[in-house]
């Protein structure tokens, strides 16, 4: 794999840590993206798990519960190292939510699944995404740096191949923003909606990780998002 080049680096290191990686899991994640010896590979791949379990670990002390097939997702593959094999044993699932609930219809294929105040969002066993509510802070504070960076972009600050690239979106009573991100070498395709929905505001995100994605059946259920207030 041939090394990116500063800024492809800078933008898939952002998009990274926007979907919640650390620092150091990101630094491991283009590590293993650009590793042009199966030494390099072995070597991220060693230290992108052991984030992983750091971070898994935690998250099972407090008392979430992951079973076989999120495991094998989380590590992209079906073998899964003893110490990982330690996650499956005891645990809870974790206490009802008492933030505000998104009522959703995925399409056939796609399914959704409530965690905390948000919705992990699936296309068959692969987790795609996310809905998260967001208030009217947030909501104004991601649409100003998406306008920030599309300002940057134009001026060519950004020498990605294809890019951002923002319209207004409609879904139904669902309104606001598409921000759409296509990467062609190496393959990358990130979609951020921006909405207001009944109820309250949303965003949401779809990241293929490196894969590609159709999100037109998704964005053909759009129109059933609500928010219900927390009781």
């Amino acid at each position: 794999m041939p090394r990116f080049s500063k800024n492809k680096k800078k933008v898939i290191g952002g998009l990274l840590q926007e979907m919640g990686c650390s620092e150091s899991m990101t630094g491991a994640i283009l590590q293993a993206a650009q590793a042009e010896t199966e030494q390099e590979a072995a070597s991220a791949t060693k230290e992108i798990h052991r984030q992983l379990f750091q971070n898994l670990s935690q998250q099972h002390k407090q008392g979430v519960r992951f079973n076989k097939a999120e495991l094998q997702e989380f590590l992209g593959q079906d073998e899964i190292p003893p110490e990982f094999q330690e996650l499956l044993k005891g645990g809870k699932m974790p206490p009802d939510p008492l933030g505000p609930s998104i009522a959703f219809e995925s399409p056939t294929g796609w399914s959704s699944e409530r965690v905390s105040s948000y919705l992990h969002i699936r296309k068959g066993r692969k987790l795609l995404g996310e809905i998260r509510v967001i208030d009217d802070f947030s909501f104004r504070k991601t649409l100003h740096s998406n306008e920030v960076r599309d300002r940057i972009q134009k001026q060519n600050a950004l020498a990605v191949d294809e890019g951002w690239q923002t319209s207004p979106a409609q879904f139904g009573d669902s309104h606001g923003f598409k921000f759409r991100y296509i990467q062609t070498e190496p393959w990358w395709k990130r979609v951020q909606y921006l909405l207001e929905v009944p109820g309250g505001k949303v965003s949401v995100v779809l990241d293929g990780c490196g894969k590609d994605f159709d999100e037109a059946a998704f964005e053909d259920k759009l129109n059933t998002l609500r928010i219900s207030p927390a009781v």
